[in-house]
């Protein structure tokens, strides 16, 4: 008669055996032989602690996952725009005569009707920028720009800091506001000064030559009408016809 922890381990082998379906032990004839199979190790380790699963993804409340890899998917929205740009009065012409010359400011005039051509709607313009070509800056100095409000008042738009510099370069300023309101209502012209500021430590001389208005002594570029090429102007974005209706329509479904 076996010991009775030999049979306590013999009866728990035969249960083993049972529950997985094995009258007897395999032979040695019935063991496999050979390399072991590459996908065994992971159904073993993943049968064991998880690994080999599916990792569980955790999808937006109210997206099921083919929604939200159509969304993952989906190519960002790109929408055309139209650049504009549209040149000042030209200095040489009588309607700046209305205006006081003066040391402290320059004054820009704008065609209504040449940006209205450029921007029919003007809630389709996305930006407004006024681009002046400075050629130098003889002393540095803060200025204002305005913009004229009424018949003989003057609203200040923004005020900065110009540097000396003697090389010509771009100075770009949003605008978009106040080209907006433009756009929006009546009349036939509209005009931006730059004005310079006086303090304890400079005069009320604009210092600044800009290309189409006060070159000075630089010999500006002119094109065939003898009109600078590099004069102020504004350069305009906005969306094609039509095409600010689908964008809204996209942004506030």
């Amino acid at each position: 008669m076996l010991p009775s922890g030999l049979q306590m381990l013999l009866l728990w082998l035969l249960l083993c055996m049972a529950k997985l379906g094995l009258s007897s032990p395999q032979s040695q004839g019935d063991i496999m032989t050979g390399p072991v199979p590459e996908d065994m190790p992971t159904l073993y380790h993943g049968a064991r602690d998880g690994v080999g699963k599916e990792p569980i993804r955790a999808w937006p409340e109210g997206m099921c996952e083919e929604s939200v890899e159509e969304e993952m998917e989906r190519e960002p929205e790109y929408y055309p725009t139209n650049v504009s740009h549209v040149k000042m009065v030209d200095s040489s012409s009588g309607i700046y005569k209305k205006f006081e010359n003066r040391q402290d400011s320059v004054y820009m005039v704008f065609n209504k009707a040449k940006f209205r051509e450029a921007v029919p709607d003007p809630s389709s313009l996305v930006r407004a920028d006024l681009k002046l070509h400075l050629l130098r800056q003889s002393a540095g100095q803060m200025v204002n720009l305005y913009e004229r409000y009424g018949k003989n008042s003057w609203r200040l738009i923004k005020n900065w800091l110009l540097i000396l510099s003697e090389s010509p370069e771009w100075l770009s300023l949003d605008v978009t506001g106040v080209v907006c309101q433009w756009l929006r209502s009546r009349g036939e012209f509209e005009v931006f000064r730059l004005t310079a500021e006086k303090s304890c430590y400079t005069d009320n001389v604009l210092h600044v030559e800009i290309s189409g208005i006060n070159p000075m002594g630089y010999v500006d570029l002119l094109d065939n009408d003898g009109i600078s090429v590099n004069q102020p102007r504004l350069r305009l974005v906005s969306y094609p016809p039509d095409q600010h209706k689908l964008v809204d329509s996209s942004q506030y479904p």
